[in-house]
């Protein structure tokens, strides 16, 4: 057993506010045993002894809003990141969000950010907690299973393997099942525009566990990582290549390390950050996939995925970023630019020669496998 804490003075103490201190606060239900099963997927307990709060009474929902706007009051909060989401009901958090807006932009606090956690494959139930009255964003759960386990973690097997024709697909479905309308009060930016993108996180196996220590395709998917639209989260440690499976070997000691700043990946890391913050188009330019593949194998295209950043608020900055996913080959194509023939296109990860746009938008394109270019205007 795991114990987080040893507080005996704590166990005989009724819980505040005074309405969680009383039995009808509480579902009293069990353990959930089937997350599949409405019923124990909102009011069902959560292992380790987490009791369902009875979240549809009036005087509990206000009991939340007091307790967590306070604390946004007492530490100067930005924003929360909103655990298991999915497991108390829609009619909650349309209560719960627009109540901390309010109070905090009543403070002057505005554009507080919410978004949450639903550990969930399913983007269009992802996205059910975005609709209006709800959350800025969600962690992209979806993305982290369609994209970054079956096209970047499996690169060592071609068999393996997806084409990059899944993230295409992917990312036009978040048109349509996430809210494309700023919450009001909100950051003012609407839901489908800021997915909190990651690769792996603190209840799954690290990114480098499930690619067999692929230290290559890591580093390729943290390029797409600092480079698509939304906000971009690293899970401590994913610079130092750590590497643990499942929870808790996922949950490695960090401060023993030395936090070495030398390494490939804190360096590759690092780089990306750099060009996040130089380059705007990379933070809030519109997303135009240009190209994308079923192909894994021997083929000349195989893994290659290509998409510019420009437009929207990032106003005429532009930048093209082009990725090979796959780890056995060079990759080529042809790429159809909405850039004028005649311009020149730099490498802002790797300075080398200038490509030239021809004619019609033309960019003929090849990469080494499981590399990738961000291309500027020189």
């Amino acid at each position: 057993p795991i114990t987080f804490f040893d507080l005996p003075e704590t166990y005989r103490q009724r819980p505040k506010p005074d309405v969680l201190g009383t039995a009808d606060a509480y579902h009293g239900l069990g353990r959930t045993l089937d997350y599949e099963r409405p019923d124990q997927l909102l009011m069902g307990d959560f292992p380790g002894g987490l009791k369902d709060v009875a979240t549809e009474l009036p005087e509990v929902r206000e009991a939340m809003v007091e307790s967590y706007a306070r604390w946004a009051e007492l530490a100067d909060l930005d924003g929360f990141r909103i655990d298991t989401v999915k497991h108390v009901e829609h009619g909650f958090w349309q209560h719960f969000a627009p109540a901390v807006r309010k109070r905090l932009a009543d403070q002057g606090k505005q554009k507080f950010l919410m978004f949450g956690e639903a550990f969930d494959g399913r983007d269009d139930l992802l996205g059910s907690f975005t609709k209006p009255g709800e959350m800025d964003s969600v962690f992209y759960f979806s993305q982290k299973y369609v994209v970054y386990a079956d096209v970047f973690e499996k690169a060592h097997d071609a068999n393996a393997q997806r084409g990059t024709s899944q993230i295409a697909w992917l990312w036009n479905q978040r048109a349509t099942n996430w809210s494309d309308t700023p919450q009001p009060g909100g950051i003012g930016l609407a839901p489908s525009k800021v997915p909190v993108n990651f690769i792996d996180n603190h209840d799954t196996a690290r990114f480098l566990h499930n690619a067999r220590g692929d230290v290559k395709a890591l580093r390729n998917a943290l390029t797409l990582l600092l480079t698509e639209e939304g906000l971009p989260c690293v899970y401590y440690g994913t610079e130092l290549d750590f590497s643990g499976g499942n929870d808790p070997a996922n949950r490695e000691v960090l401060w023993t390390t030395g936090f070495d700043a030398s390494g490939e990946t804190w360096q590759h890391l690092a780089r990306l950050n750099a060009l996040r913050k130089q380059h705007v188009a990379l933070r809030r330019g519109d997303t135009k996939v240009l190209f994308s593949t079923p192909n894994t194998q021997a083929e000349d295209d195989a893994g290659l995925f290509a998409f510019e950043r420009s437009g929207g608020d990032a106003g005429e900055a532009y930048a093209l970023v082009v990725l090979n996913t796959n780890g056995r080959h060079t990759s080529k194509t042809r790429l159809m630019t909405s850039k004028p023939a005649g311009t020149l296109l730099a490498d802002a990860l790797t300075p080398g020669p200038a490509y030239t746009v021809g004619a019609g938008g033309a960019l003929d394109v090849e990469l080494p496998a499981q590399s990738a270019i961000v291309l500027v205007p020189r």
